[in-house]
């Protein structure tokens, strides 16, 4: 038997789905001028050598950055509706808390996505920063968002269980970081960022889903 919860949860989840396309889009958009970018970097690259902000250094890839850092700057600004539709999904519904401070750090991580491509790795104070508040804000959405979805059923149960992983995944990088630096650990950034794009993935196609 379906509870009242429940019914406007789903509901909303109907209703709200167009959001989370904007995630996806965001996944596209990343993917696609990344690629572009490393194209033109001219000289080798790849996960086990290089930190993917090194794309975006005008001075190590002169024709390519300016690709990387559109791509991040634009993917930023598309993951805003995503954190608004997740709100409106699961938090606004239930009146979950977790779900609410989840967005506000949500918000918090778009700003730093997008400050981290005004501020390329060129100026690398100031990129370093904001690149470690991309990380740092993912910890808190993960395991927020994740801890309310596992007591879910289907796809969205079996999402929040892979975001809980990569919740541990991404506190471990951060920890690396801060205790040895970046001299080392580009797989680890890697890793993060395309599993965290498979996190945003699974939980649009989890909601487009419901509205189907």
């Amino acid at each position: 038997m379906i509870t009242p919860c429940e019914f406007l949860m789903s509901d909303s989840t109907k209703k709200w789905s167009k959001f989370y396309i904007s995630g996806i889009i965001g996944i596209c958009v990343y993917c696609i001028l990344t690629w572009i970018s490393a194209s033109y970097y001219p000289g080798s690259f790849g996960p086990l050598t290089d930190y993917l902000s090194v794309l975006g250094n005008s001075n190590l890839n002169p024709d390519g950055a300016i690709f990387y850092n559109l791509g991040v700057a634009l993917t930023g600004l598309t993951l805003i509706p995503f954190y608004i539709g997740m709100y409106l999904t699961y938090g606004k519904p239930t009146g979950s808390k977790l779900i609410s401070i989840a967005t506000v750090f949500g918000f918090l991580n778009c700003l730093s996505i997008v400050l981290s491509a005004v501020f390329p790795e060129d100026v690398y104070e100031l990129h370093f920063i904001w690149s470690l508040m991309i990380f740092l804000t993912w910890i808190p959405v993960l395991f927020l968002t994740n801890s309310f979805l596992f007591r879910k059923s289907g796809l969205v149960q079996w999402t929040s269980v892979y975001g809980l992983a990569l919740a541990l995944f991404d506190t471990a990088f951060v920890m690396y970081v801060l205790l040895i630096g970046t001299s080392t650990g580009s797989i680890n950034e890697w890793i993060t960022i395309f599993a965290f794009l498979g996190w945003i993935f699974l939980l649009a196609i989890a909601a487009i889903r419901k509205q189907t």
